[in-house]
């Protein structure tokens, strides 16, 4: 019954037209993202643990989406108006991510307890984000613009450096289950952004209807389940026998981060 009346509440809170919008970003993500999987149906169905896959890139997208637009609409005071803030929050979390995934190559081989780290680094993240970035940034309102830049990346910067790290750990988790990790991670980058998409919208939705400071907390729970299921991805049994003659990329190659000079293709499935 609570359930229903919270519901009720929801709907009627937030327009129908976001929505639509968000059924229509449900039905051209699936389309180009997702249908494209049914050309390698046969290899698909051997991936292993799917479900928990899914779960683990879909949970990295909405909570990347969670945490970029909270962010964004946190900072727009600070830097003046919302299109300083879009451009100086994405410019700060891409290219900090950049550098965290470039880092993550340093701990793919401990990925569970690096996750945990990472995670733990997010909730701190996070409660600074509720209760002390409002504060500090009231109190840099006089400073002159580029300061106030510097300021915004300097506090953005420690996120994306967490946050980019996510995506090469599981990356590499899913590659070394199968015999097919070209298909796995192409299925990982494909939730990954199907997510990103539905994630886009749905922060609107929950921030119109609960607020932003609720959807900066469901960030962190995101991140936690995202979490939780790369540790069962971790559990499961390396591939041990692979397709003859295939080379496979390592872990770095796969997700776009180099490893050093000895990151080269190994022999192993295809």
């Amino acid at each position: 019954m609570n359930l229903t009346i919270a519901l009720r509440a929801l709907l009627h809170k937030v327009s129908r037209t976001v929505f639509t919008v968000l059924g229509i970003a449900t039905l051209f993500s699936a389309v180009f993202l997702l249908l494209p999987f049914v050309a390698i149906r046969r290899t698909w169905t051997k991936l292993p643990r799917k479900g928990r896959s899914a779960l683990y890139f879909a949970s990295l997208g909405l909570g990347f989406m969670f945490f970029e637009i909270t962010l964004i609409q946190r900072l727009v005071l600070f830097l003046g108006y919302p299109t300083y803030s879009l451009t100086v929050t994405l410019a700060a979390i891409l290219l900090s991510t950049g550098v965290g995934a470039l880092l993550s190559s340093r701990y793919q081989a401990r990925a569970g307890r690096a996750a945990c780290v990472l995670v733990g680094a997010l909730a701190a993240l996070d409660l600074f984000y509720l209760f002390g970035l409002t504060p500090l940034t009231d109190a840099m309102l006089g400073l002159p613009f580029g300061a106030r830049v510097v300021v915004a990346f300097a506090v953005l910067a420690p996120l994306g450096i967490c946050l980019g790290a996510f995506m090469p750990l599981g990356l590499g988790a899913v590659a070394a289950t199968t015999k097919h990790p070209r298909e796995y991670v192409a299925w990982g980058w494909a939730v990954n952004g199907f997510a990103s998409v539905i994630g886009a919208v749905l922060t609107t939705i929950l921030a119109m209807a609960l607020g932003f400071s609720v959807v900066l907390a469901l960030a962190l729970f995101v991140y936690v389940v995202a979490v939780l299921a790369l540790r069962g991805l971790l559990r499961a049994s390396p591939v041990e026998v692979p397709d003859a003659g295939a080379e496979v990329p390592v872990p770095g190659a796969l997700t776009g981060v180099a490893r050093g000079p000895s990151a080269a293709p190994v022999p192993g499935g295809g």
